[in-house]
């Protein structure tokens, strides 16, 4: 944990399997959102956290509604362009 604010988490993954430090992540966001009635949570540092549907499936099933963004390096190029134009940032709700 980086930064512990009430309502606000922000987790360090410490680089670890990102399916498994994003599961730590939405349990300790559940836990919160049940004490004070929301969360909102920032995991950094992990690698991939797999198909964010998952997590927002998660916060359904506890009963809660959920946004989640996911941040990419930029990795789309169009046939013949001389840089990379744009990002496949995957966004749910739930």
């Amino acid at each position: 944990m980086v930064r512990d604010a009430g309502a606000v988490l922000t987790i360090d993954g410490g680089q670890g399997f990102g399916q498994v430090v994003a599961s730590e992540a939405m349990d300790k966001g559940i836990e919160r959102a049940r004490q004070l009635g929301l969360a909102a949570v920032a995991l950094h540092n992990s690698h991939h956290i797999g198909r964010i549907g998952h997590w927002a499936e998660q916060c359904a099933r506890a009963g809660f509604i959920s946004i989640h963004f996911v941040n990419v390096v930029v990795i789309l190029w169009w046939h013949r362009s001389a840089a990379a134009i744009a990002a496949l940032a995957p966004t749910r709700f739930a």
